[in-house]
């Protein structure tokens, strides 16, 4: 995917396991809901986007967003973000929100198109 050089081991070891797709598609194998699972053409997925939290948000917070199409052929964005949070964290779904909202604006740059 990407030149990124993270700062500590353990953000490198994720991003260099889920840089390749095998490991992605083993993933969401066993962790997406039957329903979607079914639904989802795993031999579609390509990376969209390297990341959208800089490294002068917080260093360690990794993640990467793919696109992929449904089995009915229709585009969708898978977006994997794996955090470990070492406190329960109250404002979480704040902190997703402000996700949801990067890849909406990165969306309205690139004209709608995933990639």
């Amino acid at each position: 995917m990407s030149d990124f050089h993270p700062a500590h081991a353990h953000d490198h070891f994720f991003r260099r396991t889920f840089d390749v797709l095998e490991n992605l598609r083993a993933l969401l194998k066993t962790q997406l809901p039957a329903g979607l699972l079914s639904r989802l053409d795993l031999n579609s997925i390509q990376p969209a986007k390297d990341t959208f939290v800089g490294s002068e948000e917080h260093e360690k917070r990794l993640d990467l967003l793919y696109s992929a199409r449904l089995v009915d052929g229709t585009e969708v964005l898978v977006y994997l973000l794996l955090e470990h949070k070492s406190w329960v964290d109250r404002r979480i779904a704040l902190q997703l929100f402000g996700y949801v909202l990067r890849i909406l604006e990165w969306q309205g740059e690139c004209g709608g198109r995933f990639a």
